[in-house]
């Protein structure tokens, strides 16, 4: 199943806000829908949450990027794509477009070591709960090549997640630029953020009843967009 919404009738997927989720997940995007609906109309962004299993003989996180390969065969070339972990709630209103610098194929967070690390120390990692994508060869190639890795068993590296070894094995095929973090404000980098800077509130790796409570205290507090 696949709710889809254009930002007007004519069909365009030029930029797109896609997010994925089933089981659980299915109600962190049921909660969300009606605040990244209302942002993707502000903002003209065609708006997709699918609900199907692509990849049921693998983890779940290696879902996003069949996911990602599927919306960027029917978006437009040279638009945005722009992923949005299920466990992630809008809650400013700046333009995803501005996100990304001009000479950069994808925009993602660093995840450094835990703890009140400072911005200046290297990154460990891209995060992949929030990615800014441009439709373009480049990133669809590296794309292809991270899943690939699922075949050839290449998930060494040093995120927990496989998805991201991956990403991160394959990461100079592509010009990543590093997403400020306002763009995905989780526990790893929520104490350089002041809270109303933030436009993107994420809960990567809790469990599913404390984020839909997080997600419903926002959305009752209308500290979103």
């Amino acid at each position: 199943m696949r709710y889809e919404f254009g930002a007007d009738d004519s069909g365009r997927m030029k930029d797109v806000l896609v997010q994925h989720g089933v089981g659980t997940h299915a109600e962190l995007l049921a909660m969300s829908a009606p605040v990244h609906l209302a942002y993707c109309l502000r903002h003209d962004f065609y708006f997709i949450q699918d609900y199907d299993r692509h990849c049921p003989e693998r983890k779940f996180e290696w879902e996003k990027l069949e996911v990602l390969r599927l919306v960027m065969q029917r978006a437009e070339p040279g638009g945005l794509v722009v992923w949005l972990d299920s466990d992630t709630l809008i809650v400013g209103d700046e333009d995803f477009r501005a996100a990304i610098p001009e000479d950069a194929d994808a925009a993602m967070t660093g995840t450094r070591a835990c703890g009140l690390t400072p911005l200046s120390e290297p990154v460990l990692y891209w995060n992949a709960g929030v990615m800014v994508l441009r439709n373009n060869l480049a990133v669809k190639a590296w794309l292809a090549a991270t899943r690939q890795s699922w075949h050839e068993g290449k998930e060494e590296g040093p995120p927990p997640h496989k998805d991201e070894r991956a990403l991160w094995k394959h990461r100079k095929m592509v010009r990543i630029a590093e997403l400020a973090p306002k763009w995905n404000v989780w526990r790893n980098n929520a104490h350089v953020v002041r809270p109303e800077e933030a436009v993107v509130r994420a809960w990567h790796g809790e469990q599913t009843d404390s984020v839909l409570r997080r997600m419903a205290e926002l959305r009752a507090s209308r500290a979103v967009a």
